[in-house]
């Protein structure tokens, strides 16, 4: 009596193999796009937050002394690196060291008088990460209120 032995021939192993490592790829590829996406979505929200202290510095600079604030902005653009919120002690872009304290961010103020008691001001808050260069700005224009 002759018994009928069946099993998987090497084509179907193959092709088995194939299909399952292509299934595992797919999800690697899901994960680490995944986890880039949160990355930036949390580098987006914690940029967005120092731009937000730095306006509300400036608010409470202007109400402070607006006239030291409306002497510091020029009737050309001035640029402020901003790494903690007081005044530096020079003009001028961040360089490569000017990082807020122990984060990759950089932050910079533009400042502008127009000339008729009002400053327009631009908090810029950038980083570079794998994905290239990223930036979240805001503006808004001071006046005096007294």
């Amino acid at each position: 009596m002759k018994k009928n032995i069946s099993g998987q021939s090497l084509f179907e192993t193959l092709l088995a193999f194939a299909l399952a490592s292509i299934i595992i790829v797919g999800i690697v590829i899901l994960a680490t796009n995944s986890i880039k996406n949160s990355n930036f979505s949390k580098d987006k929200t914690t940029s967005s937050k120092y731009v937000q202290d730095a306006m509300e510095w400036l608010r409470e600079e202007k109400i402070i002394d607006w006239q030291n604030l409306y002497a510091k902005a020029g009737l050309t653009q001035l640029t402020y690196c901003i790494n903690s919120l007081n005044w530096p002690g020079s003009t001028g872009a961040c360089s490569s060291g000017n990082f807020i304290l122990g984060t990759p961010y950089k932050r910079q103020l533009l400042l502008v008088s127009n000339g008729t008691d009002t400053v327009e001001a631009t908090v810029v808050v950038f980083w570079t990460d794998a994905g290239g260069y990223h930036e979240v700005r805001s503006a808004t224009v001071l006046s005096d209120l007294r």
